[in-house]
């Protein structure tokens, strides 16, 4: 092997699924830094099955027995399964990070997750590939916020496609920083292999409702804010900047605090969940950025639920 070009051996080990390849990474050192090198992770991923929909793979996220987040899981298609109860396999990675033991799961991207907890004493916030058990811990942010709430902050995560980067983003309100209240909010971001820089702020309020994820679609995170009425605040990976993308015109004022933000076919969704009685409606945008192409494609009633 050792006599094969390294274009050869990148291109061998890319055809691998997951868990092979980890066994070749311990074989040795050789083939560890073959798996790290950023032409296999790009050769990899265009070939990995679970890219595709037809043949989906999945992180999992477990609770502990104290009812906290804290365990990974990886549910894997068998392809080659004829029985219909083997079609997938449940595996515990058992991947632990010293000292981190409850987190949340912000995001997982190429097979990497960013991982983050809120305690009462501090927001600590890791990225990790949990098959090869690397992870790297991000250091603390330039400013620190004048008093600390475990449960203001948001966090995203995603790949930029023309750099080849992953970015972090932290977006808090900006009042924690001045002790002024505002709708504004603090904007920091981190590039792997770099640190964190202040990118100011947006005249926005961003939802920070626990479980509610940011999502990624068209190289943007998006995320439920208010200005001062409801909109989705894009964040562009890439060029690192906010765009404003307004609700439906004929979406009800009175709504608009009630709903959740999906992501279904590469289009984004509004699900309207509105108070108990009142119909609830589903809202895509066929266009990305356009607003005139939110489209009504759902509604029903309480009486209508299963």
């Amino acid at each position: 092997m050792n006599q094969l070009p390294v274009d050869v051996l990148i291109d061998i080990l890319s055809w691998l699924p997951v868990k092979p390849l980890t066994i070749c990474s311990c074989i040795s050192k050789s083939f560890l830094n073959l798996t790290r090198d950023p032409r296999f992770a790009q050769a990899h991923l265009s070939r990995s099955p679970s890219s595709s929909l037809s043949s989906p793979d999945f992180l999992l996220q477990g609770l502990c027995p104290d009812h906290h987040y804290g365990k990974i899981h990886f549910l894997e298609q068998n392809r080659q399964a004829v029985d219909d109860d083997d079609h997938y396999t449940l595996t515990d990675l058992q991947f632990a990070i010293p000292g981190f033991n409850c987190f949340q799961v912000v995001r997982s991207c190429h097979g990497l997750l960013c991982l983050a907890t809120n305690s009462s004493l501090r927001n600590l916030i890791y990225v990790c590939n949990p098959f090869t058990r690397q992870y790297v811990r991000l250091p603390d942010p330039l400013i620190r916020p004048l008093h600390h709430n475990p449960h203001s902050k948001v966090v995203g995560f995603g790949f930029c496609d023309k750099t080849h980067e992953y970015k972090v983003v932290e977006v808090a309100p900006s009042k924690l920083f001045t002790g002024v209240q505002t709708d504004r909010s603090k904007v920091f971001v981190f590039t792997l292999g770099e640190c964190w820089r202040d990118k100011g702020d947006v005249p926005c309020a961003v939802e920070t409702l626990a479980g509610v994820s940011n999502k990624f679609v068209n190289g943007a995170l998006h995320r439920v804010g208010s200005s001062p009425v409801n909109v989705i605040l894009s964040f562009d990976v890439g060029d690192e900047v906010f765009r404003v993308i307004p609700f439906p015109d004929q979406f009800g004022r009175d709504q608009r605090g009630f709903c959740s933000l999906k992501i279904l076919g590469g289009c984004l969704l509004i699900v309207n969940c509105s108070s108990f009685g009142n119909p609830a409606e589903i809202w895509v945008m066929l266009d990305y950025g356009v607003q005139e192409s939110w489209t009504k494609c759902f509604i029903w009633k309480d009486s209508e639920c299963p």
